[in-house]
């Protein structure tokens, strides 16, 4: 195993890095795979995420990251695979509704292992609500349960125009209402160019007035990347809203560190250890290479943010130097390897 880490520091290996049946590709292969076997599922499911940020569909990552998951106890199905994991969804789902004549449920927007997320329609209020529904089974389904409430709890606790809003809470009908948005996730946003290196100042200001937030209630989210940002109306300009506290801690002292995606994890986290505690400094990275991302769109983040370990860097070899406003110097802090000097 030794060998194959130190292969992937080989530039011909990083070379390869975009061939899916490269040398970097099966380096991350064996590497994962062997460490499931070891019984170090956490590291195992970093070189998965390694080789799923450059091509996200790879079949055997895919699985691999699945496997980890599972024996990690986080569940969950890879976002790649999106709405196409509503398909087979029984029809009677929809028309039954949730037992609660407040809400007319209407398309599914997404799915994942244990919760279903609809469009639905407030008849009280008039308007249209995100309804994210608990569907857990089985032996695990009061952990679950009381995970998915406790994401309403801390959720509540936070009050910002920038973090999705929570609505209602139905423990007895498994579902909470959240505030809608329309323009799907910043990744979805940038692709479909309502979003664009210009808005970073604006989206930058208000990603970090969500982490504010946040941290003001006492919470660390510690799942900061893209997918969890969403933009509240399909067009041009519209804000975002920070999302999906489901690995978030409403203690930072209740948990480890051992949670987030590779990519856009702080260095101080990359090695697994009693020691490693997510904080808000941590968010505030993992929010720098999000907004790092949007900045260089449509070039791809430098490698070292999809390595394994906690790698140092220079954020000013990395962060372009003419970045509108004061963002050259922002990013320059929030990517910085002293936790106590982000900000």
């Amino acid at each position: 195993m030794s060998s194959s880490r130190a292969a992937l520091a080989l530039p011909e290996v990083e070379d390869s890095r975009w061939q899916p049946t490269g040398a970097y590709a099966a380096a991350n292969l064996l590497l994962g795979d062997t460490l499931l076997d070891r019984g170090d599922p956490l590291g195992a499911l970093r070189h998965f995420e390694a080789l799923l940020a450059v091509d996200i569909d790879h079949a055997r990552a895919l699985r691999g990251w699945s496997t980890a998951q599972r024996r990690l106890g986080r569940g969950g199905a890879h976002a790649s695979r999106g709405l196409a994991l509503l398909e087979g969804l029984d029809a009677t789902e929809l028309v039954a509704g949730l037992g609660v004549d407040r809400y007319e449920l209407g398309r599914p927007l997404g799915r994942g292992r244990h919760a279903v997320v609809y469009q639905a329609f407030d008849r009280r209020v008039g308007r249209d609500v995100a309804i994210k529904r608990l569907v857990a089974e089985g032996s695990d389904g009061r952990l679950v349960s009381a995970r998915f409430f406790a994401e309403a709890r801390t959720l509540a606790r936070v009050r910002s125009p920038h973090v999705i809003a929570l609505l209602d809470v139905q423990p007895a009908h498994r579902f909470v209402a959240l505030g809608l948005c329309r323009g799907g996730n910043l990744r979805v946003a940038v692709r479909k160019r309502l979003l664009g290196p210009a808005d970073l100042p604006r989206v930058g200001a208000q990603i970090v007035s969500a982490l504010r937030a946040v941290h003001a209630a006492g919470a660390v989210h510690r799942d900061i990347k893209p997918a969890n940002i969403l933009v509240r109306e399909a067009r041009e300009g519209s804000p975002v809203a920070l999302a999906d506290f489901g690995l978030a801690l409403a203690d930072p002292r209740s948990g480890s560190g051992h949670a987030g995606t590779l990519r856009y994890l702080a260095p101080e986290l990359r090695s697994p250890g009693p020691a490693a505690r997510a904080t808000p400094a941590s968010d505030l990275f993992s929010a720098g290479v999000v907004l790092l991302e949007l900045a260089l769109h449509p070039q791809p983040l430098p490698a070292v943010f999809d390595q394994i370990g906690a790698a140092a860097f220079d954020p000013e070899e990395h962060v372009p130097k003419d970045l509108p406003g004061a963002w050259t110097d922002r990013l320059v802090r929030m990517l910085g390897p002293d936790p106590a000097a982000r900000g």
